[in-house]
């Protein structure tokens, strides 16, 4: 002879595949949300990344400037005239590479740190 079954009430079985799948969307919405504040996170890491490697580059350059016009100074026979002429141009200059640089730095530090990897493993 086979035991006896048990009945279950109807609503019973469908509540608690109902309750495993809340459950499960509520997990879900938990890991999509740890990733976006991840991601926040990294995006702000980047951006001060960024900014210090343009600062750091943009010091770079005016120290190689203020080198430069001490040489020049110094050189005899030099028109004050040439040597503003000169100064403006190496000024303009940094700054045309400042912000060619800085956009550059800021879109790798951001490709990279945007690359997420929301499969659960570390």
């Amino acid at each position: 002879r086979h035991p006896p079954h048990r009945v279950r009430p109807r609503g019973t079985m469908s509540t608690t595949g109902l309750d495993q799948l809340k459950e499960a969307e509520r997990l879900a919405s938990e890991l999509v949300a740890q990733a976006r504040a991840a991601r926040s996170e990294r995006m702000k890491e980047a951006k001060k990344e960024a900014e210090a490697a343009v600062l750091a580059y943009r010091q770079q350059m005016e120290q190689q400037l203020e080198a430069e016009t001490k040489q020049m100074s110094g050189a005899s026979g030099s028109s004050t005239t040439d040597l503003e002429r000169q100064t403006n141009e190496a000024i303009n200059k940094m700054r045309a590479d400042y912000n060619s640089y800085k956009a550059e730095v800021m879109e790798r530090l951001v490709a990279q740190t945007c690359d997420v990897d929301l499969s659960g493993s570390a």
